[in-house]
């Protein structure tokens, strides 16, 4: 874990709907307002995809 001079966490969210960095504590995207809670899932095996991937790296099944 990156742990910053706060003793916080530093590594960003990124938002679900638009990939906008964010602050680890953050619920919403503070550019599109989107709850950042959702995770985005691959449509087959469920498997955590980044946004923006147009590939699940688990399974390899094109997500739409």
């Amino acid at each position: 874990m990156n742990v910053g001079e706060e003793g916080y966490n530093t590594l960003a969210k990124y938002c679900p709907n638009c990939g906008s960095p964010g602050k680890p504590e953050a619920l919403f995207c503070i550019q599109c307002g989107t709850a950042m809670g959702r995770e985005r899932r691959c449509v087959k095996c469920q498997s955590a995809v980044p946004v923006g991937a147009k590939f699940c790296s688990n399974c390899g099944i094109q997500q739409e």
